[in-house]
């Protein structure tokens, strides 16, 4: 009679431990060299409610769609557009944005620089290009954004404060203050799978502005409110979900949405199970530059497809050698956004089948 209170006991500690809450540090966040998925959804899929939380929550997001798939690379700085500022050395980035702004006013090449410890993982500097130049600078306050270890319920605030001087042009300057609150814990699904996780709220402030002093003194201030959710898991070293927007009397409208993503090696295995195909080695890879086909000479008839990892075909052309195949593919690889794409030669008696990562 004894044993099955204890086989019970047993198993409503290991569901108990399953459903634990955990701790988000330092080893949590990504690192250099890292190449992390994931993909871009609709803010309205699903119709979810994004704000609702709690401790022992339960957050299903299966039926998200995914719109794009893209890369997180993040790179010593080294080998980024801004390896010669002294102050990035042993630092990393990603980048953000191929250009922003507009007319004379317009930059590109926007790359954010971090750093961490076991305290902080924080945003150090930021780098852009305008007319040809690469600039970048690094916080004289850093943004912090997160202070470990990070559990349930913690708070924290910070300032941040950046100026990057722009010859012949004047100064760009951001200034904020961040408030992180962990407001949930729990389980997370999306089609990634599903995690324990920490929820963290993140409101944001800044202010990005432009202090002209060429060729009239003018000061351009672009004040931004934005509001971020992030479910963070153990050892992925990027947010499951991360869904951004903006807060107002009316509640939260979110403008972005992406969670982490595995490339689904089925897509890629239907493929190559069909006529025992070749590799198709394609260089640079992963690359954000167009591929090349490597040794390669074919002349004949051939079909050439692109398509990205969930089979959506991009790209058909009927080609008679392999030198215009390559010309064909870059010409379309070149618009590209970042992510995992399948291409494919299919000749009169032999299939080629390359897999390209455009970062």
């Amino acid at each position: 009679m004894v044993k099955y209170p204890t086989l019970l006991v047993i198993c409503l500690f290991s569901v108990s431990s399953a459903f634990a809450q955990i701790t988000i540090t330092s080893a949590d966040m990504p690192i250099s060299g890292d190449t992390l998925r994931y993909c871009n959804a609709t803010p309205t899929s699903g119709g979810y409610d994004f704000t609702l939380t709690s401790a022992n929550h339960v957050w299903n997001f299966t039926n998200l769609n995914c719109t794009s798939q893209e890369v997180a690379a993040y790179r010593n700085a080294s080998s980024t557009p801004y390896s010669f500022y002294p102050a990035f050395f042993g630092k990393y980035g990603t980048k953000i944005a191929d250009s922003i702004g507009f007319s004379i006013f317009k930059f590109y090449n926007i790359w954010d620089f971090y750093g961490k410890t076991s305290s902080v993982f924080k945003a150090e500097g930021y780098g852009l290009t305008y007319s040809g130049f690469p600039l970048a600078a690094t916080y004289t306050d850093d943004d912090e954004i997160y202070q470990f270890p990070l559990q349930y319920n913690d708070r924290d605030s910070s300032t941040f404060r950046l100026v990057l001087d722009i010859p012949t042009l004047g100064k760009f300057i951001r200034k904020g203050y961040r408030i992180n609150h962990v407001d949930g814990w729990g389980k997370i699904t999306t089609a990634y799978g599903t995690f324990n996780c920490l929820r963290v709220k993140s409101t944001i402030f800044e202010i990005d502005s432009l202090l002209i002093t060429n060729p009239t003194p003018i000061n351009l201030g672009f004040p931004v409110s934005t509001t971020e959710y992030k479910w963070l898991a153990n050892g992925e070293r990027f947010p499951i979900l991360e869904v951004r927007g903006n807060t107002n009397m009316l509640g939260f409208t979110p403008t972005q949405v992406r969670y982490r993503y595995k490339i689904p090696t089925s897509s890629i295995h239907e493929i190559l199970q069909q006529s025992m195909p070749l590799t198709l080695n394609l260089y640079p890879n992963p690359s954000n530059q167009v591929p090349h086909i490597q040794d390669l000479n074919y002349t004949g008839k051939m079909n050439l497809t692109l398509t990205d990892v969930s089979g959506k075909v991009l790209l058909q052309n009927l080609i008679w050698n392999s030198q215009d195949a390559e010309k064909v593919l870059n010409n379309q690889a070149a618009s590209l956004p970042q992510g995992t794409y399948i291409i494919i030669l299919d000749c009169i008696n032999q299939k080629y089948v390359g897999r390209w990562i455009k970062l």
